[in-house]
């Protein structure tokens, strides 16, 4: 058995290194909780452009955004191991606020108007290395205790689990409404294409580093179904 005095030198040595759990989570609550410096947007939502994703809720409005776990092992900027939950943090960070990206190339849709069920990508923000992106992996991948919606990197994994589109949230004019510009602070219906879930809550939390959030999950509706209420699944996309 070590000695006090052991014990006593080796939590010292981890302080002094930062090695500490509660000095690992502060420097992650910092880098998710950056500020997102945002040039002013244009009236409609374009590929380049820097979104939240805002849900109306009886105690004030809640964003998605990247939490993980206190007791997550892997604490590191750069991490796949995140939850994507509801967070009352409004102001633009890198937990909750995201960058819409093509999947073609760069020259052929930058700044062009996004349209609905358009597909595009979700860039998480705020670090330097290889990007991340909002991601649907398959059953097999999924961890029981974890969302259905992650982090991944695109090298690694087929395109086809990230890509994402916006439909409109009245079933009377979605088939309508495809194709047309979305403008900001429109509200939509966030779906995952290949799988053709739309992103929602169901009222489970999750302890994250921030406290308890709600977590965000995929669930399948028919979207071609007509008078289908989906009206709480839609998220409001406000102008930053």
């Amino acid at each position: 058995m070590f000695s006090t005095s052991v014990r006593t030198k080796d939590l010292s040595e981890k302080k002094n290194n930062g090695e500490l759990c509660v000095q690992k989570v502060e420097r992650f609550r910092e880098i998710l909780l950056k500020r997102i410096t945002i040039d002013p947007q244009k009236k409609f939502i374009t590929f380049g452009s820097f979104i939240q994703l805002r849900r109306n809720h009886p105690g004030g409005p809640l964003y998605l955004s990247l939490a993980t776990d206190y007791f997550c092992n892997n604490l590191h900027p750069i991490t796949e191991s995140c939850d994507l939950t509801l967070s009352s943090t409004n102001f633009p960070c890198a937990r909750n606020t995201f960058k819409i990206c093509s999947m073609e190339e760069k020259s052929a849709f930058s700044n062009a108007n996004l349209k609905y069920n358009q597909d595009f990508l979700l860039q998480c923000l705020g670090w330097d290395a290889e990007p991340l992106y909002l991601l649907c992996p398959p059953k097999s991948w999924t961890e029981s205790e974890k969302s259905d919606i992650q982090l991944g990197r695109i090298g690694v994994n087929s395109l086809s689990y990230f890509r994402w589109k916006f439909a409109h949230p009245d079933s009377e004019q979605r088939l309508e409404m495809e194709g047309e510009i979305i403008p900001f602070d429109s509200r939509a219906l966030l779906i995952h294409s290949a799988t053709n879930r739309v992103a929602t809550n169901k009222g489970d939390s999750v302890r994250t580093i921030f406290g308890r959030e709600e977590r965000v999950h995929l669930e399948y509706h028919n979207l071609k179904r007509k008078n289908s209420n989906l009206e709480s699944h839609c998220w409001c996309i406000p102008s930053l």
